[in-house]
């Protein structure tokens, strides 16, 4: 949501956004990592526990869904 209101504002406000521009890597890398603190770890492990599980979701995802589409 964050990021679609910073595109639209950009597009608004292009003075603004030529001086905010170095900002940016950082503004997003802040809006990519915050929510991954709230990850839960235990969980995280549990699932590492069963791998033909993991490997079968990464198939869905990386092969299954792109060949459908």
């Amino acid at each position: 949501m964050v990021l679609a209101l910073g595109v639209f504002l950009g597009l608004l406000l292009p003075d603004l956004a030529h001086a905010v521009r170095p900002a940016l890597p950082f503004t997003v890398l802040i809006l990519v990592f915050l929510p991954m603190l709230r990850i839960d770890l235990a969980g995280v492990a549990g699932h590492a526990r069963r791998p033909l599980l993991i490997g079968a979701v990464l198939v869905w995802l990386l092969v299954v869904c792109p060949a459908l589409a």
